[in-house]
Order: C-alpha cells, then sequence, then structure tokens
C-alpha cells in the first residue's frame, strides 16, 4: 500500500471552529471525515485538544492522510506525494468547498463554499453580530422589456408550497421580528434577503423564503400573475377596458420620472447588446405581452440552485442552518448549466446619436 499522513498545527482555533461549523463535528467526537469524491481518498480527524501534553492552550492540531498518493489531486494538479505542505492544505480546503478569509472591516471571517450536488454558491460571514442576515440571490437578466424578472419577485411571495397563505410576506411583516424583510429586481438579478437578531425567528424567516423560491404557487394558481403583473379591468359595461395590475401600476409610476426615462434611453443605447438595454422592472407598454407560459419558463430556469448565491450573516449555527438548506431544499435538485452569462458590449466603431422625446 501507499498513503501519505499530515498534521496540521494552528496558532489559535479558527480553523478547528471552521471545521466543527462545516461538519457538525464536535473535535474529539471521534468522527473521521473522509472526502469520498477526492482523487487522492483524504480524510481528517480532528481529536480533542489540548491532544498532547504540554501543548500551548493557543495552538490545535489536526491530523489527515491520503491513500492514493500517485493520483493528481482535484485542485492542486499534482500528485499528493510531490505536494508542499500548502498545496496539501489548499487540496484540504478546497474539498471541504471553501476558501477564508479574515475581514477586519466586519470583525470576523469570510467563507466562500459551494454546494458538492448542485453547485449552488454560499458565501459565510462569520462573526459576533446579532443581527443575522440570511439572502438567496439568482441571476436574472432580462431578453425583453415585459418585467418578468420584477413580476416573478412579486410572484413567489404570493404563497409556496409548505406556506400557502396568499400573502406570507405581509404576515411576516406584521407577526415576525424581522429587522429586515424585502426583495429586490435588479437590472441583472432577483435578491431576497432578510434580517433578525432573534435565532428562530431569522430560521423561520429563511425558510419561508426559501419554500418561496423554490416551491412557489405560481403553478398553481394563474391569478397570481394576473394580480402582480398585469389583468383586464373594467368597472363597468360602459366604461372603457383597462390594464391593472400592481407591478403594471408600479412602472408606470416609475416611467413617469423624466429623469428615469432619460437614464433608461441612455443606458439601452450605450449598451444595446447587453440584457441592460431591456428594462428589468417592465415597460408599462410591454408588460401585457407577457404570457403565463413565458413566465413560468423564466421561473423554471433561472430559479435553480445552480444558478443561486446564497449568503448568510452574522452569529449564525453555520452547521444548523447549511444542514436544513441542503436537507429540505438543495438536496433534492441536480445540478445544471443556466445560461444566465450577460454578454459584454460591442466597442462601439463610431460616434451615435440617439433622440426621442417624453
Amino acid at each position: 500500500t501507499n498513503w501519505l499522513s499530515f498534521t496540521v498545527t494552528c496558532r489559535g482555533d479558527e480553523i478547528l471552529k471552521t471545521i466543527e461549523n462545516f461538519t457538525g463535528n464536535v473535535p474529539g467526537s471521534g468522527a473521521l471525515m473522509t472526502f469520498k469524491d477526492s482523487s487522492w481518498l483524504m480524510s481528517s480527524v480532528v481529536a480533542a485538544q489540548p491532544h498532547f501534553v504540554n501543548q500551548p492552550m493557543d495552538t490545535t492540531i489536526f491530523w489527515g492522510y491520503g491513500l492514493c498518493t500517485d493520483a493528481v489531486g482535484d485542485y492542486v494538479k499534482k500528485p499528493m506525494k510531490e505536494c508542499t505542505g500548502r498545496e496539501l492544505l489548499t487540496e484540504y480546503f478546497h474539498q471541504l468547498h471553501f476558501t477564508e478569509e479574515k475581514i477586519d472591516e466586519l470583525n470576523g471571517y469570510g467563507y466562500v463554499l459551494e454546494h458538492k450536488k448542485t453547485g449552488a454558491r454560499v458565501l459565510l460571514i462569520e462573526n459576533d453580530d446579532t443581527n443575522k442576515v440570511f439572502s438567496i440571490a439568482f441571476r436574472t437578466p432580462p431578453a425583453d422589456d415585459t418585467g418578468v424578472a420584477h413580476i416573478l419577485e412579486h410572484s413567489v411571495l404570493c404563497g409556496s408550497d409548505k406556506f400557502p397563505s396568499k400573502d406570507p410576506f405581509i404576515e411576516l411583516a406584521k407577526g415576525s421580528l424581522n429587522t429586515f424583510l424585502n426583495a429586490m429586481t435588479y437590472p441583472d438579478k432577483t435578491v431576497y434577503p432578510i434580517a433578525s437578531c432573534n435565532a428562530q425567528d431569522y430560521h423561520n424567516l429563511m425558510h419561508v423564503y426559501l419554500d418561496a423560491v423554490f416551491h412557489p404557487n405560481i403553478y398553481k394558481r394563474d391569478e397570481i400573475l394576473k394580480q402582480e403583473g398585469w389583468h383586464y379591468e373594467i368597472a363597468d359595461k360602459d366604461d372603457e377596458l383597462k390594464f391593472n395590475g400592481v407591478v403594471y401600476n408600479e412602472m408606470k409610476g416609475v416611467f413617469s420620472s423624466p429623469d428615469d426615462v432619460l437614464a433608461r434611453k441612455i443606458q439601452e443605447a450605450l449598451l444595446k447588446d447587453t440584457p441592460y438595454a431591456f428594462e428589468s422592472g417592465g415597460d408599462p407598454d410591454a408588460i401585457p405581452e407577457l404570457t403565463r407560459e413565458k413566465f413560468l419558463e423564466f421561473h423554471s430556469k433561472y430559479y435553480h440552485p445552480s444558478n443561486s448565491y446564497i449568503y448568510l450573516y452574522g452569529d449564525v449555527d453555520f452547521a444548523r442552518e447549511l444542514a436544513f438548506i441542503d436537507e429540505e431544499y438543495l438536496s433534492h435538485y441536480e445540478k445544471k448549466t443556466v445560461d444566465s452569462k450577460v454578454a459584454m458590449q460591442e466597442v462601439f466603431k463610431a460616434p451615435e446619436t440617439l433622440k426621442d422625446t417624453y
């Protein structure tokens, strides 16, 4: 047989805390952690600290090994037996699917993770801030001016499989201990953030939002699109047929501002070959062109873990919350390629002039 072991000596316990938060294994619990997909068949053990007689109190130690030392690493492209100590640790941390960085401004550490099954990206900011934050975002580049991303942002918060209330967003705003609760549509992404100082309230808000984005009632209730997007309306048989809808009326207000119209026209002209040429919020003239089929297709395509970015911040039980997110939602999906890349604008060959009226 051919195997190689390594021992890591750390100043402080930050790395051991990170491993504990990620795996849920307390140092000394006897749990052996094996990366089953590692080309080196890498494993590690974190013993109770201090492990050795006379080990300094500000020093922590863990041990690891690999069984296939001739194989090339999954991240460090060298055989294990040829790697330096730094390269062994680089492979180890990548197998954990995180990178760590001290963030002095936030008095904490940042960890970049990747969900192994779906490729969902996760950013953790660990510090002692009691105002805990969660957010899930999706890249949602528009292909027209119908405002489908904006309408979908409103619509997913109109009930879901586990929370079928007609308007759970309003119920949360009134009845939870949230310090922030909202959803925002940007020109290229849609973001769903919450915050709370209460750990259970934080967990509950995260649960409602995750269920909303992944299992919304839009597939069961076609009236949601009509309510949040657009529908025909007539008050009396002799009245004129009109358009109505939450987003439709909201964007009519936006388009009544000369400054907003000017800024949009400039952006459309400068970035005409990109999604930024379109109005992600929706142009009132184009919103009624959105069909139910296109609406559901947009959700099915972009609201997938492989196209998501999940963010957790503060004094959070990361092991608990990450396990919950995986078990309840991410693990039920397979990784897929989502074409949400934003194209670059081609360089202009010559000056262009744009004239418009308001």
